[in-house]
């Protein structure tokens, strides 16, 4: 079996890599046009009222607890892990509820 001339391999790498740089091209410029930074399509912004939040005893904690990883989940609030008092990791989870 005859292997093709280099010229030829040369010239499909060539035109390749000429096709590749051409997408690359219009897909950042397509991507530019949505990019309100860059003069495209502006979304109108929605000004919500300000949400106050209002400190609430709830009574005293059952367990010092430093730096838990922490998310809010609809109308709860959610604590993982953290550091003990003792200095050591906890796996313990808590979940708060909020109330108005």
């Amino acid at each position: 079996m005859a292997r093709p001339p280099v010229r030829f391999l040369a010239l499909v790498l060539a035109l390749t890599a000429i096709a590749t740089a051409l997408l690359l091209v219009r897909h950042a410029t397509a991507a530019d046009k949505d990019d309100p930074a860059n003069g495209g399509p502006k979304t109108a912004a929605t000004s919500a009222p300000p949400t106050t939040l209002v400190e609430q005893a709830s009574g005293p904690l059952a367990r010092a607890v430093q730096d838990p990883a922490t998310a809010g989940i609809g109308d709860r609030v959610v604590f993982a892990g953290g550091l003990t008092a003792s200095d050591t990791s906890t796996d313990r989870i808590v979940s708060v509820s909020g109330t108005s």
